[in-house]
């Protein structure tokens, strides 16, 4: 894994809302994803996602995001979402988990 895409991944975090994100949502074990991103697991919800994976597109500057159910070995895609701006990161997890990044 190369410093660029740790930094891709800490970056990410940080948009969501860094540890205040993490308390809010539950969400942990953060893994950073080849070519930038960054993949974790979420607390319980309404939506039923447990795993939430954010890719970074340096061609567009843009992000897809990804929720998932993951059960036993059984992984499915819940929602798929792509072109979205740094700034709607927050709004666009609570939209499809009902987790509230923030108080």
């Amino acid at each position: 894994m190369s410093n660029v895409e740790l930094e891709i991944a800490q970056t990410i975090k940080d948009q969501l809302g860094g540890r205040i994100f993490s308390v809010m949502t539950g969400a942990k074990n953060f893994v950073a994803l080849n070519g930038g991103g960054l993949s974790f697991k979420v607390g319980r919800n309404c939506k039923g996602v447990n795993r939430v994976s954010v890719l970074y597109d340096t061609a567009s500057d843009l992000y897809g995001v990804e929720f998932g159910r993951l059960r036993g070995s059984q992984y499915k895609v819940l929602t798929k979402i792509d072109g979205v701006y740094c700034d709607q990161l927050q709004s666009v997890f609570t939209t499809h988990t009902g987790l509230e990044t923030r108080i």
